[in-house]
């Protein structure tokens, strides 16, 4: 009840603020940016609780919440005429929609419902989506926003290098204000959809009634894409920053073709963009790469772009900007003190992770919305074409189609400057890359309505070239592959809905581990910020909290490990890919020999490691010629016995030749290494992954890696991975049963 009743606050809240803002343009106008403008509605209730909550904190909850419902109930009383207006317009124009149209309408809500019923049902568990909730949380239980942004550890632990404006975050307040709590996430389930919505409706509204046909397959084909679709299913927070760059990208065009640059249109064109994301600022270069484009191709100079316009609403909306500045001399920052740490080697960890370590890597990932089928399918290459085609041949050009164009190429030399100069943030996974979707998608599809023409036939021809191209990636794909979450578990679960979102996220395989962390009260050290801090009410210090220094630059483990015990930390928590933090500091001394640690947890994604001083015995593991499922040197058969531990540890002894072995691989390089378990009745296997070392022969030592065995008698195998590379075999691998006996 509280998720519909949030969605009828937020749904009223932009059709009162959209009727408002339209009514300052001409009338031929105001029904297409009515529903361009929609989605300002929500961001202005959250710019309107920044500002309270700035101005007057610490009251109430009360005081809140009767602000919101008096500036709601007075915009409503401004906003009766111009909505009856605007309503009366669209019903003079509904009934002229054709069969066809009716159509890809009923799919496209039926489509929405899909988005709507996931969001509704599914955990949390998109990295940025978690880290908001949780800011959000904070902001709740102090009613204040003086720890923003969180580069300081806040006294719950939590600390993010994230300065992004807060519409999201306010957002996500207002639905923890009309729950009356923020236990969990609840009603802020329906904002990422929401604005799915929204952007639809900008695209209607850009196209206008008469290209009715052209929008929905627009939005069919926008909310096809893989991409999209897995960005909606993880909660991301892309769907408002999206829809910011839409509308201000579409008022442009209404800008420079019907209202003749009113600085009006300018002022709250930019509003949506600048302030529901970092990356709206990049609109400020684009309104002047705009109207120096509009300028050139109509050889009229009074068009180029007037920067004074641009003065009032950056200072009202991006107030957030001139906060930045105060604390990181820039506009725009990712960071933490720890990230400069030469120890850290943060650059060149972002610079890996994104495997853009060389030249090639770099042009590759700046082409791979054309390479990466499985998160974009086949709808920017499709928009490649139809580009080459406006281009090229004049009978396929659109006057509609010179602000997208215009904002993709100029998205692209902004991608490739991101990747060149070493900041690969555009093209790091799908999210920011995802931003060119709605445009590459109008592209695409009214290019293919030139081809095949406006009759009947044609109009039947480019929808099945649309749904073709689509793939409707929500109905063939797996739903939720990653989280192994499948229609049938979804059908027969009712996960989320009640808001249990603790016992829904334990049904998740990669997240099922929280159930093991709520039994006890210890103190963590976290390598991984977003889901901890939402889903464990433990304390924690995060890997880059200032305070470890001291510890990690220790070399000798037992003074590391002291160093760790005097900041009250009992253990460790680490996900399944390499951090700088293990790799480059004393914590892989600690991880890697069982003398300190004790790994208590694992699974395909984290694992759980104890601060323990042990000793232990441990008995040598012999292979047994008993089965077929040896693949290759090193990896081994083994039962065990009901008296002996189930715990293995794998040892990798170096010598003068390299361990990795394969080829010409001489054993330089940035190495992954991992174990591989496998009970002896399955086929699957669960890889668990340790990075040990940079260089290694450098180490002579031996390294010891950790797992639990899932089963008594199962398979244990050990591989790496080159970053950038590919998968290797070990040699000269030990495994070792451990029997351990605590020492403190």
């Amino acid at each position: 009840m509280i998720p519909f009743v949030t969605f009828l606050i937020l749904s009223w809240a932009a059709i009162s603020c959209s009727a408002l803002l339209s009514t300052s343009f001409p009338q031929k106008l105001r029904l297409k940016l009515f529903f361009v403008f929609l989605g300002c509605g929500p961001i202005l209730l959250a710019y309107f609780l920044e500002v309270l909550l700035r101005l007057l904190p610490e009251q109430p909850l009360i005081f809140y919440t009767a602000s919101l419902f008096a500036a709601l109930i007075l915009t409503t009383f401004f906003s009766i005429s111009p909505i009856k207006k605007l309503f009366h317009q669209f019903k003079y124009r509904a009934y002229q929609a054709h069969l066809l149209d009716m159509g890809l309408f009923v799919f496209l809500f039926v489509f929405l419902l899909l988005y709507f019923w996931q969001s509704l049902l599914l955990p949390l568990t998109q990295n940025d989506a978690l880290q908001y909730a949780t800011m959000a949380r904070i902001f709740f239980s102090e009613l204040n926003l003086t720890n923003y942004p969180f580069i300081k550890a806040h006294s719950t632990g939590f600390m993010a290098g994230t300065c992004h404006p807060l519409a999201n975050h306010m957002l996500i307040f207002f639905t923890y204000l009309i729950q009356g709590h923020s236990d969990s996430f609840g009603a802020g389930r329906i904002i990422h959809p929401l604005y799915l919505i929204f952007q639809c409706l900008a695209i209607i509204g850009f196209l206008g009634y008469k290209r009715l046909r052209i929008a929905l397959l627009t939005c069919i084909l926008l909310l096809s894409i893989p991409a999209t679709y897995q960005m909606a299913l993880s909660f991301s927070i892309d769907s408002l920053r999206i829809y910011g760059v839409m509308a201000a990208v579409f008022s442009l065009y209404f800008t420079y073709s019907k209202v003749n640059a009113t600085y009006k249109m300018i002022f709250w064109s930019l509003f949506p963009a600048i302030y529901s994301h970092n990356l709206g600022i990049i609109l400020i270069p684009f309104y002047a790469f705009y109207g120096a484009a509009q300028a050139l191709i109509k050889g009229n100079k009074s068009l180029a772009f007037p920067f004074l316009s641009l003065f009032p609403p950056l200072l009202l909306w991006g107030f957030h900007y001139i906060i930045n500045f105060q604390h990181f001399g820039s506009p725009i920052s990712d960071n933490l003190e720890m990230w400069s740490h030469p120890l850290v080697g943060w650059k060149d960890f972002v610079l890996r992770a994104s495997e853009q370590t060389d030249l090639t890597s770099r042009l590759l990932s700046s082409l791979k919305i054309f390479t990466q089928l499985d998160n974009f399918g086949f709808i920017y290459l499709g928009a490649a074409v139809s580009g080459l085609l406006v281009v090229l041949l004049k009978k396929y050009r659109e006057k509609v189609l010179l602000t997208p164009c215009l904002f993709i190429l100029f998205f692209f030399a902004l991608l490739f400057y991101s990747n060149f100069t070493g900041m690969p943030d555009l093209t790091d996974g799908i999210r920011y890359v995802s931003t060119i979707a709605p445009f590459a998608c109008l592209v695409l599809v009214i290019t293919a309505s030139k081809i095949f023409g406006n009759t009947k036939n044609g109009s039947i021809a480019t929808v099945i070239t649309i749904f073709l191209l689509s793939g409707l990636s929500p109905f063939s794909h797996n739903i939720r592959d990653d989280i192994n979450l499948t229609i049938k578990k979804l059908t027969s679960e009712d996960l989320a809905f009640h808001g249990d979102e603790y016992r829904a996220i334990n049904k998740l395989e990669y997240f099922n581990h929280f159930d093991f962390i709520k039994k006890g009260s210890q103190t963590y050290l976290i390598f991984r910020m977003a889901e901890f801090p939402y889903y464990s009410r433990n304390l924690f210090i995060r890997d880059y909290d200032p305070r470890l220094i001291p510890a990690y630059e220790n070399k000798d483990p037992e003074s590391a490990f002291n160093d760790l015990k005097d900041l009250e930390i009992d253990r460790l928590y680490l996900p399944n890919y390499a951090k700088p933090t293990i790799y480059n500091t004393s914590i892989r001394n600690l991880l890697f020999n069982p003398r300190f640690s004790n790994l208590v947890f694992q699974n395909s994604l984290f694992s759980i490691f104890d601060l323990e001083l042990n000793e232990f015995t441990s008995q040598r593991i012999e292979r047994e010629d008993r089965s077929q499922s040896i693949l290759s040197r090193g990896n081994i058969v083994c039962d065990f016995s009901d008296t002996c531990s189930s715990e293995v540890v794998c040892r990798i002894t170096t010598s003068d030749n390299p361990v990795i072995i394969s080829g010409n691989t001489k054993g330089s390089g940035f190495y992954e290494i991992f174990l591989i378990t496998r009970p002896l009745n399955s086929q699957g296997g669960n890889e668990f992954r340790k990075v040990w070392s940079e260089e290694v022969q450098a180490d002579k030592k031996a390294i010891f890696i950790q797992t639990l065995i899932p089963e008594k008698s199962c398979f244990i195998g050990a591989g790496a991975r080159l970053i950038s590379g590919d998968y290797f075999e070990l040699s000269n691998i030990e495994f070792y049963e451990l029997i351990r006996e605590n020492m403190e």
